[in-house]
């Protein structure tokens, strides 16, 4: 288990250290009192990188190297000029799912604007692309940084399809990027969940996507659109670490299938308050590591060998108790 935990938050970023016996303390205090997005540590040269949101001031990204005591300002994401023609003709997608079935027409949104509204997620290119970042920003750009932050680029293989122009927000006024997965074993996949936009996948480093939100339903959409893979809000996701084809929607608790060999998982969605994702191995090999869960499902890997891929679900009055119990276990 980890010593050190990172916590983002709006009076801003939390260095909380745990001390040998069991008891946690808060070090030190980053950004005092301002928001904080994200914060992301690189494990291939320890720097820090954190993500805040000054509202009047705009988004900002800063970076710590490894042992240096301040940190430094570097480059943000930079959307490029928007197309005076540019709207966003589908939103009525959004406007629809809260229209009353006897509306002539549902009302429709202005064109977002392709301005940076905040970082909302942070990810590590893999271990062979050192300094390689990525960022995932409302309203639903994605931008990739080979240079450790330094410079940014808008990928547009992903923002100019024609299916961008029907996602909408979730929590947000606009679409946003909230979770980027690369998978260790070959940096060119890359799986991203979008609020609300579905999950989109690439396997040549961004040059294509599809996607790939096939079997989750929207319950906030008309009948005829609960299915449409684009209009999904997939909240928080996760890839299993033996085979990152396979990830776990947090708001569902289901396996979304990426990979064929993955089948849904069934979950209750009542009970979805807790999802601890320590790690999915292969169950052949002894000693490692997996991911609890409500219900079991055994997954065929492709060597062969199972996967035993879990998520694990608790009441609010049992979280407490779990997290002290996980805490306890050796190897965690």
């Amino acid at each position: 288990m980890s010593d050190r935990l990172l916590v983002a938050t709006r009076k801003g970023l939390f260095d909380v250290r745990a001390d040998g016996e069991g008891r946690w303390n808060f070090g030190d205090l980053h950004f005092a009192g301002e928001p904080v997005s994200m914060v992301l540590p690189d494990p291939r040269d320890s720097s820090l990188y954190a993500a805040l949101n000054l509202g009047h001031f705009g988004v900002k990204l800063h970076r710590r190297r490894e042992g240096m005591a301040d940190w430094e300002e570097c480059a943000v994401p930079v959307y490029p000029p928007q197309p005076a023609d540019e709207t966003h003709a589908a939103d009525g997608a959004h406007a629809s799912a809260g229209a009353d079935s006897d509306d002539e027409a549902a009302p429709s949104r202005p064109a977002t604007p392709w301005t940076l509204q905040q970082i909302w997620s942070l990810e590590t290119g893999g271990p062979d692309e050192p300094g390689v970042l990525w960022a995932g920003t409302i309203p639903g750009g994605l931008f990739r940084s080979g240079d450790g932050g330094d410079t940014w680029v808008l990928n547009r293989a992903l923002w100019d399809r024609p299916e961008r122009r029907e996602w909408f927000g979730g929590g947000y006024d606009a679409a946003g990027i909230h979770s980027v997965m690369v998978d260790p074993r070959d940096s060119r996949h890359v799986t991203i969940g979008v609020s609300c936009g579905g999950v989109w996948q690439t396997d040549d480093g961004g040059a294509s996507w599809r996607v790939s939100a096939e079997g989750m339903e929207a319950d906030y959409m008309p009948p005829e659109r609960r299915g449409d893979a684009n209009v999904q809000d997939p909240h928080r996701v996760v890839q299993c670490p033996a085979n990152p084809r396979c990830v776990v929607d947090s708001a569902s608790l289901r396996h979304l299938p990426l990979d064929r060999r993955c089948g849904p998982l069934a979950a209750d969605r009542s009970a979805a308050i807790e999802l601890r994702l320590r790690g999915c191995r292969p169950s052949a090999r002894p000693g490692h590591r997996v991911v609890r869960a409500c219900r079991e499902r055994r997954v065929p890997h492709s060597g062969g060998r199972p996967i035993r891929c879990h998520a694990h679900t608790r009441r609010r009055a049992h979280v407490r108790a779990f997290l002290e119990r996980a805490a306890a276990e050796p190897g965690v």
